[in-house]
């Protein structure tokens, strides 16, 4: 009987790992704007480029102010305390993956100023579902 060949752990070619997740590139006499009490450091977003689905968790490419090209990708946790952001690109990049469940949440807290709703929860890196996506981009057309 002949032997079969075993898998030496390769990655199959369609399912390539994941980008490096990592933190911002060098860059000289760099600060953050701010950090929290448990000593996370906030950075300020120039803009929302790009977002993607991968393993079934969303991720976003972004812009930094006074940064030069970051190539990461980032979870949309990383993201909760600039919702206001993510809504903008997904408004004009309506068929762009996202935007994240919990949206609506971090939203809410942005305007309220408040940390409620920005605690870690199991659907922070999930997109909608095509009918929560559609309700939601309705809801801003309404608005207009």
């Amino acid at each position: 009987m002949p032997r079969k060949k075993a898998n030496k752990g390769r990655k199959a070619k369609n399912n390539p790992p994941p980008p490096p997740l990592s933190p911002k590139p060098f860059q000289p006499n760099a600060a953050p704007v701010k950090t929290t009490e448990d000593g996370e450091e906030l950075w300020e977003l120039n803009e929302v480029v790009a977002s993607r689905t991968m393993y079934g968790m969303l991720y976003y490419q972004v812009s930094w102010k006074g940064w030069s090209k970051d190539e990461y990708w980032y979870p949309a946790s990383d993201l909760k305390r600039c919702p206001h952001l993510l809504v903008e690109f997904h408004f004009e990049n309506p068929d762009a993956a996202g935007p994240p469940r919990r949206l609506d949440i971090w939203d809410k807290a942005w305007d309220e100023h408040m940390e409620n709703g920005l605690e870690k929860h199991e659907e922070d890196d999930l997109t909608m579902t095509v009918a929560q996506k559609k309700t939601w981009l309705e809801g801003f057309e309404d608005m207009l």
